[in-house]
């Protein structure tokens, strides 16, 4: 089986996912939204296996421009990915099984593991900027002009390594946590009062 027609499978599941989700959540059908969701999912993951194991991804914007990650570019790409669909596919069980109001009262209760997988997005996503397609090495000019991109790249791994940081105190030290959030939460309050005074009364 050529690798184009494995990704066609992979994104079949994607399109029909993601067109039975939209018509779900339009007719408010809970199963077709939640079946689209798991479609959706199964297809992401697969991708970003792929990616991984491959250590290659080939993508075309709709100008025809083709990008060529090849190597850890590759591998933190299929890594977004994969993260992204389970994130998906612990949504759509929810959503299938009619608990998706628990799903949300328990990660606004307990958001650590959110937070991680928001930051480990970041990071896959800032790493596989920074590092770069093929054709944005092809040549020095090609390489100064990628340097913007790449210096966002770096924001978002920082950022994403505070987000993780955060999850991770969340997840092992909810106490400590609550007492951050609380003392941020007076700062800024504190904060509106040094800006203008109108907010020292509330």
């Amino acid at each position: 089986m050529t690798k184009r027609l494995v990704l066609i499978i992979y994104l079949v599941f994607i399109f029909t996912g993601g067109f039975a989700a939209y018509y779900g959540t339009i007719h408010e059908n809970q199963f077709l939204a939640g079946f689209g969701l798991f479609s959706v999912s199964i297809g992401l993951i697969l991708i970003g296996i792929n990616d991984i194991v491959t250590r290659e991804s080939v993508e075309e914007d709709d100008a025809g421009y083709v990008s060529t990650y090849r190597g850890w570019s590759a591998i933190f790409g299929g890594i977004l990915w994969v993260v992204l669909g389970i994130a998906l596919f612990i949504s759509a069980i929810a959503i299938l099984l009619g608990q998706q109001k628990t799903l949300l009262h328990w990660i606004i209760v307990r958001p650590g593991i959110g937070i991680v997988g928001v930051g480990l997005v970041m990071i896959a996503y800032g790493s596989r900027i920074l590092l770069g397609a093929e054709e944005e090495r092809s040549s020095a000019l090609a390489f100064l002009s990628s340097l913007p991109g790449r210096i966002y790249g770096i924001f978002f791994i920082l950022i994403g390594l505070a987000l993780v940081v955060t999850g991770m105190v969340e997840i092992l030290f909810p106490a400590t946590f609550q007492s951050g959030i609380a003392a941020i939460q007076v700062w800024l309050k504190n904060l509106k009062c040094q800006i203008n005074p109108i907010y020292c009364g509330e």
